[in-house]
């Protein structure tokens, strides 16, 4: 991840991205499932993580403009790179399938996935 900090900076940035955000692989597909509490997002509702998945570099935003707390909100739209996408509903993730994901270019460029809570 990033080899340059210490073991327990490293566990720390996973833990935030895997337990906090919520982005995990699963079976090769994007799963989405932020665990954040509404002190957690900005004044405009909105908390971002940029990550790599599937060699992409992605930049994930979630919105929450009801300012719902952890458990009270689900994920309710994606949109990547500006053209929604459908998704698929896993408890209480949301799993993006890797083919949209190796849509996207790999070149070094940042893609941007919009998740919005409600």
């Amino acid at each position: 991840m990033y080899p340059y900090l210490t073991g327990s900076a490293s566990w720390l940035l996973l833990t935030l991205l895997c337990e906090s955000f919520g982005v995990q692989g699963s079976y090769g597909n994007l799963s989405l499932g932020p665990r954040l509490v509404s002190a957690q997002f900005d004044a405009h509702g909105v908390a971002g993580i940029r990550t790599q998945f599937a060699e992409r570099c992605l930049e994930i935003f979630f919105h929450n403009p009801a300012n719902l707390n952890y458990g009270q909100y689900q994920v309710q739209r994606i949109l990547v790179d500006g053209v929604e996408e459908t998704f698929d509903r896993q408890e209480e993730r949301a799993v993006l399938r890797r083919e949209i994901i190796l849509e996207l270019s790999a070149r070094p460029q940042v893609h941007r996935i919009d998740v919005t809570l409600g």
